[in-house]
């Protein structure tokens, strides 16, 4: 797809988790347009329990595999988002939620990122956090696609994770 202008451009969009069809359609016109960034296909965990515990046990794994296959064979980039420390998750349930990525065919990107705990969402809730044995650290915020710098502020912003 020729850019014009001399430079790229391009969107970033978030999909909807369980219309694979609209989903598919849209991404495929950005595509085609030369607006592509990358399709997020954001699993955030495969693991069952985890899902469960983190409320996205309705959305389906197969939705996703085939939202993937579908932009592959059209050679639409993907990524996939994972998220460390989610509640439930064990080493080996993450490590086989990687591999099974890789297998069914994200060959362009897994992001990983860090659970930040969100005062006024229900994993802020002290008693969600002790049901689930979950440990958090308070740390200084680097903003996502952001740049650590030494700054001569005396605040600096801070996440919980």
């Amino acid at each position: 797809m020729k850019k014009k202008y001399g430079y790229p451009h391009a969107l970033s969009v978030q999909n909807t988790k369980n219309a694979t069809e609209r989903a598919y359609q849209v991404q495929k016109l950005l595509a085609e347009a030369g607006l592509n960034k990358g399709v997020t296909i954001a699993f955030q965990s495969l693991d069952p329990t985890t899902l469960e515990y983190i409320k996205r046990d309705n959305i389906s794994s197969e939705s996703f595999r085939e939202l993937q296959k579908r932009f592959t064979r059209d050679g639409i980039e993907t990524y996939s988002d994972m998220i460390l420390g989610l509640p439930g998750e064990t080493y080996e349930s993450f490590a086989n939620g990687v591999s099974s990525t890789t297998e069914h065919g994200q060959h362009n990107r897994i992001q990983f990122g860090n659970l930040a705990i969100l005062p006024n969402a229900e994993m802020g809730d002290p008693e969600y956090q002790k049901k689930h044995g979950m440990v958090t650290v308070e740390s200084r915020a680097v903003i996502y696609h952001g740049v650590i710098a030494e700054t001569n502020r005396e605040i600096h912003e801070t996440q919980e994770l």
